[in-house]
């Protein structure tokens, strides 16, 4: 399933793609954000609640302890109403604080009517002093009071809400005013207050585990919504209690869960519009590194790649420009070295059917790369490639070209070697000293791979040879050897004196060669498995042990390529220097 809808996700343009990954990250925040509000909101806004009421009350607590008893109703008054809170003055045993006054009263002199008018006061706006001449506006109360539903004074209204009746405004003077020493008379009858006092007297609070510094402080949670309930001493025998109920979490979390709705609907149009543009600046250089890799597939190479909307981009036409140039000067190369061997093989037409068949398998190994750097220059102008992927696909047809380069230069060596009229060079080689040099030149190579090696090296034997073909020889022997030896087995590697000629062997242990392929491996482009071909850079054109077949039979050196009881045995043996004949 996911196969295909990735399949699906591919074929769509890099601007739908970009819309499509956009917007599924925006709905990923979305699902993120309501789950977190679901499961971690609740918590994170009751402890914020606590941490914020707990510094106000504190404050409160502290206003508390600096006045005297008689000053704690306006203190409570102003705490009380700026954070819509309960609060109660306790004493040691969690009963409410007496007041000789139940209420807060002011008797108010009707100088014009000389009545004197009672009044009970419920709010704490104005600080009444006895003297003062206010404009008030009453409604009855009980019995033979009121209460003010409107104040004025210096023709400034200071409090007013409608009157149940009709009532006029009077001029009045403060005659005498009666404020309780604290807020618990108004409190203390509500019906949480009453719930908290009854709870706490009764010891229905277990108060050693809810316990806070010197006071308590303890959550209600079987009500809706919560209660928070607040206790600190404020001298050595009073306490002070506030009850404040949380706002329900649920209307929040709906609340900000609308908002969040429309802010990511928003935001995603928003991207919706952007993207299509932001598609167009990323697809236009792709569209035109497009153009240039299919000229490059018609092996037009005077293309040139120029786009430098951006730093990947113009790292990528970079990229194509350097293939191109590869490509050109290597399929070049491949050409003239094409028509030399056609030249060859037209002045050779007296070669055998081994010849035959070696220039049948040239071209079938050459077409393999080939092929190969047409498909992927084809399947990047289809767009099957994607665009992250092309660098790294070019890279591998050029390491195809790159093989068959070599392959042609093997090629090439022998047919030269092969050619009667082309004479060796005649050279006094140290054969042990040649053979050193290519061990030394491998040695991080047999190292890396974590193998064994032993070397037994005469140094003195003098050899008349082509050095730089020995040499090929013995390289290919040593990477043979690496390509098919077991990471902690042996190789082996000897030069050393027999009557009149210099030997030199190569033996790694851990795998043998099936008998019946034991002739064929002299054959170009018989190729044995390698289990362990990856630890040499460079893949093998195929031809290694027929060109050095060819080098040594032109030396007319004798060799071999046996098997031992646990390995393989190469050799060959060369005249020295002082019994051989010039070449």
């Amino acid at each position: 399933m996911m196969r295909k809808i990735r399949g699906l996700y591919n074929k769509l343009s890099l601007s739908t793609q970009i819309i499509m990954t956009i917007i599924l990250v925006f709905i990923s925040f979305f699902v993120l954000q309501t789950f977190l509000n679901a499961v971690f909101f609740r918590n994170y806004y009751v402890n914020r609640e606590i941490d914020a009421f707990n510094i106000h009350f504190q404050a409160h607590v502290t206003a508390l302890s600096a006045v005297n008893d008689e000053d704690y109703y306006d203190a409570m008054y102003a705490f009380t109403g700026a954070h819509n809170v309960y609060s109660i003055i306790l004493e040691p045993n969690f009963t409410p604080v007496l007041s000789l006054v139940d209420a807060y009263r002011v008797q108010f002199h009707h100088p014009d009517e000389d009545v004197m008018t009672h009044v009970v006061v419920f709010d704490n706006h104005h600080a009444y002093v006895e003297g003062e001449t206010v404009d008030i506006r009453v409604m009855p109360y009980v019995d033979s009071s009121y209460t003010i539903c409107a104040l004025r004074q210096y023709d400034v209204v200071l409090y007013e809400q409608s009157c149940q009746e009709p009532s006029p405004w009077m001029t009045v003077t403060v005659e005498t005013v009666l404020k309780p020493t604290t807020m618990n008379s108004v409190f203390e009858r509500n019906p949480l207050g009453q719930r908290e006092l009854r709870r706490l007297v009764n010891q229905e609070v277990d108060l050693t585990q809810v316990q806070n510094g010197s006071g308590y402080r303890y959550i209600i949670d079987d009500a809706s919504p919560h209660i928070m309930v607040f206790i600190e001493p404020i001298d050595d025998d009073r306490y002070v209690m506030a009850v404040k109920q949380l706002q329900s979490t649920d209307a929040i979390i709906n609340v900000v869960s609308a908002y969040q709705s429309y802010v990511y609907l928003t935001a995603v149009a928003i991207i919706i519009l952007w993207s299509f543009r932001i598609g167009t600046v990323a697809s236009t250089p792709i569209k035109n590194i497009e153009k240039t890799s299919r000229q490059i597939a018609n092996l037009n190479f005077d293309v040139v790649a120029k786009d430098s909307a951006n730093k990947e981009a113009a790292s990528l036409s970079e990229s194509i420009n350097l293939i191109s140039r590869n490509l050109r000067t290597t399929i070049e190369t491949i050409n003239k070295k094409n028509s030399e061997l056609v030249a060859l093989y037209k002045a050779q037409t007296q070669q055998s059917n081994l010849r035959r068949q070696l220039v049948s398998s040239i071209s079938h190994e050459l077409k393999t790369p080939l092929m190969i750097i047409q498909v992927t220059l084809q399947a990047i102008i289809d767009g099957i490639i994607s665009s992250d992927d092309i660098p790294e696909e070019l890279q591998n047809a050029l390491d195809e070209v790159n093989t068959s380069s070599v392959m042609l230069q093997d090629l090439l060596q022998i047919y030269k070697v092969d050619n009667r009229d082309a004479l060796l060079a005649d050279e006094t080689v140290n054969l042990g000293e040649l053979v050193q040099a290519a061990f030394e030149d491998l040695e991080m190579l047999f190292q890396s791979n974590a193998l064994n090696t032993e070397i037994d090296i005469d140094v003195s034997l003098l050899i008349a040879a082509d050095g730089t073909l020995i040499e090929r020889v013995v390289s290919n022997f040593m990477t043979n050897a690496v390509k098919y030896t077991p990471s902690g087995e042996f190789i082996r590697i000897r030069v050393y004196r027999k009557d009149t000629v210099a030997v030199f062997e190569i033996e790694n242990k851990g795998v043998r060669i099936p008998e019946v392929d034991l002739e064929k491996i002299w054959l170009p482009f018989y190729r044995l498995e390698a289990p362990f071909e990856a630890r040499i850079k460079n893949r093998s054109s195929g031809i290694g042990l027929y060109l050095v077949a060819e080098i040594l039979n032109a030396h007319r050196f004798t060799y071999a390529i046996r098997n031992t009881q646990n390995g393989v045995k190469a050799s060959f043996e060369a005249p020295l220097k002082d019994f051989s004949t010039h070449i």
